[in-house]
């Protein structure tokens, strides 16, 4: 009883800070962002269509709506294939009766397409409770839930997507929920914890693919835990918690899976189906990255990469991260990075050079940050990120391997989700490398932000150290808001 009475007030905390992230994201879905100016949103809404219509979209049959192409292009120009149609439903699902409720309210086309935003509003401020409470817990400072939330929710990116028909917002949230859970079992050791993020895991790989990546590694760690643990004492028993976990997790995967193989003959075909022009050019593994920005870019359009169609006429339009508001997100990124590298070593030091190598490990950044051309700080803090996740997961690996309940466990697990998930991804992308760098968008990261925030939170829990990040978040959101005054709004014309 004590314990809730003293996290009552963290949590009515959290929630208003999401309430307001609600307000700013509804605001800025109805008042500031153009129609189709979230990527890929003319496809999404038509997706939403389809399916407020009981159609069933299928890639390479499925076509962007008629309204849609007249508003996102021109009032002359033809639906053409939607390429969105090579997702998931779930998050379609969810969106479709909003839009049927605003049509059977006589709303016109644009207030359809606005209404629709709504529920990536919602999802932008559950993820960003979700984080909060996670953090919270797992970090056992309730400084560092606040930090962690307020910076991802203080990203342009996660805005800009919190305010448009996007299913990236939903998979943040799921994803985050299921690590939310995932510290509610270790505490309680309840296995119906465990059920609760295998359901939400089940949720995110249905609302996008990538979620898979997070989702495998996940398993695997949680089946080794389960199958170590001592209760239930049984090996029968503990294996059918583990086949129970693998049926509610990956079950709606594989009928995804099924219904790909048996209408398109492929498990998980994509948009080369639509294109005929789409040709492979082989390159080497190490040399994609060598050669073009690879990690650069999608650290910062982590950030922001904000824009796409809203100018009309269909025209690509973005902005990037840039200037001040980038040099101050990938500093914090490359402190709390550098903080998780340094964190084993300091207690190995005698104690009255700890205060000198923190000065200089924060000094160091923050010179960098002032001074080094863009491109090159981002390289530098993604091999600090780099460092941070395999330091982590080295210096966690004993009571990985034991199945430890533990906060070891949860960071070599965070650790591990997280370097497993950027490995696929690469791969991926330089799998189906077609000659230009593409699709380096950081929002492709989500399903495991929870699981590198707390990597890099992490060795910030004591009372400054976490104070300190916190009042760090809260000035992240003044970079982010100017960004968005003196940049974006620019971009949109309204000032």
């Amino acid at each position: 009883m004590k314990q809730a009475a003293r996290r009552l007030p963290f949590l009515h905390i959290a929630t208003l800070i999401a309430a307001v992230f609600l307000l700013k994201f509804v605001a800025y879905a109805w008042l500031v962002t153009p129609l189709w100016d979230i990527p890929d949103e003319s496809g999404h809404y038509s997706y939403v269509e389809d399916i407020a219509r009981g159609k069933w979209p299928v890639i390479g049959e499925a076509r962007m709506g008629v309204e849609v192409t007249h508003s996102w292009k021109t009032p002359s120009a033809k639906p053409g294939m939607n390429w969105i149609a090579q997702h998931p439903p779930m998050f379609y699902v969810l969106d479709a009766p909003v839009v049927m409720a605003a049509q059977a309210a006589g709303l016109d086309f644009e207030q359809q397409v606005r209404s629709a935003r709504m529920l990536g509003a919602v999802f932008g401020a559950l993820t960003i409770l979700g984080l909060a409470l996670f953090l919270a817990r797992a970090t056992g400072r309730e400084e560092l839930g606040l930090a962690g939330a307020i910076f991802f929710a203080a990203m342009p990116m996660f805005t800009h997507l919190s305010t448009g028909v996007s299913h990236d917002t939903m998979v943040a949230c799921t994803a985050t929920w299921a690590a939310y859970w995932l510290i509610r079992w270790q505490e309680s050791n309840n296995f119906r914890h465990l059920l609760y993020l295998a359901a939400l895991v089940a949720v995110c790989t249905v609302t996008k693919l990538t979620a898979l990546a997070m989702a495998i590694p996940l398993f695997f760690a949680l089946a080794w835990q389960l199958w170590r643990s001592a209760v239930p004492a049984s090996g029968p028993q503990r294996l059918s918690r583990v086949i129970a976990l693998w049926l509610v997790m990956f079950v709606p995967m594989c009928l995804w899976i099924a219904r790909n193989l048996m209408t398109l003959g492929q498990m998980f075909p994509d948009a080369s189906v639509i294109y005929d022009n789409y040709v492979i050019v082989p390159i080497g593994f190490f040399h994609l990255m060598r050669e073009f920005p690879f990690w650069q870019h999608t650290l910062l359009n982590l950030i922001a990469l904000i824009g796409w169609n809203g100018s009309g006429n269909g025209a690509l339009i973005w902005v990037h991260a840039n200037g001040w508001m980038a040099r101050y997100f990938l500093a914090f990124f490359g402190i709390a990075a550098l903080g998780a590298v340094v964190h084993p070593i300091v207690p190995r030091t005698p104690e009255r050079f700890r205060p000198v190598i923190v000065a200089l490990s924060v000094a160091a950044v923050a010179c960098a940050s002032l001074w080094w051309p863009l491109t090159q700080l981002a390289v530098l803090v993604c091999l600090l990120l780099l460092g941070a996740l395999v330091g982590t997961l080295l210096v966690h690996i004993k009571p990985f391997i034991r199945g430890d309940n533990n906060p070891g466990w949860l960071l070599a697990t965070a650790a591990a989700c997280t370097l497993f998930f950027a490995f696929v991804y690469y791969e991926h992308l330089w799998a189906g490398f077609t000659g230009v760098m593409r699709a380096t968008h950081g929002r492709y990261l989500y399903p495991v932000i929870p699981y590198l925030l707390l990597t890099l939170l992490w060795p910030f829990r004591g009372r400054i150290a976490a104070r300190g990040l916190l009042c760090g978040a809260v000035v992240a959101m003044v970079f982010a808001d100017g960004f968005y005054l003196h940049q974006v709004f620019n971009l949109y014309g309204q000032f």
